[in-house]
């Protein structure tokens, strides 16, 4: 019976059968080992209580926006910053036959550096709409305006009390 075992085990079945086990038993340690925390942290359904009952909600986390600059909230948003935005908007629109770097060094005084460098290079007849067709309004930290083909939304940032255009979006109306 002893020699049929071994005869068994040593076959690459019996051998397959071995490093089952052995694969087996190393995946329940790791998994057994992978939570450091001790049981009593743990609720009965696995999750982790980390907020104590009744405390205030302290809100969405927010990036850490670099020293000298801010992206303001909606009621923040002052009419300077509505102001460059419709000048840029009025700029990036208006191609007037512009050749891309005439286009591009219009939009520069009123662009953050990275929009700068997003918008070097764009060939200014590839700008999807032509004109503003109402009002802006504003959403966020963003001023958004209707166009003849759709809205184009421009993200403000104070920077160094300076207002300029740190994001440009178009959404096109849907055909």
């Amino acid at each position: 019976m002893t020699r049929r075992i071994l005869r068994i085990l040593g076959s690459r079945y019996g051998i397959a059968a071995i490093l089952v086990v052995i694969v087996v038993v190393v995946v329940a340690l790791a998994q057994a080992n992978s939570d450091p925390r001790p049981n009593g942290d743990r609720q009965q359904d696995g999750t982790v209580d980390n907020v104590s009952p009744g405390a205030p909600d302290d809100g969405y986390a927010e990036p850490d926006t670099p020293q000298g600059s801010a992206t303001p909230t909606a009621e923040a948003l002052p009419e300077a910053a509505v102001d460059v935005a419709t000048q840029f908007a009025g700029l990036w629109l208006n191609q007037d036959g512009l050749d891309e770097q005439q286009w591009y060094d219009r939009l520069v005084p009123l662009a953050t550096e990275a929009t700068q460098q997003q918008l070097a290079g764009v060939d200014p007849a590839n700008v999807p709409a032509t004109e503003l067709t109402g009002e802006p309004t504003i959403s966020g930290p963003s001023v958004v305006f209707d166009t003849d083909r759709g809205l184009l939304t421009l993200t403000m940032t104070e920077d160094d009390g300076v207002w300029k255009v740190s994001g440009v979006d178009f959404d096109y109306s849907p055909s």
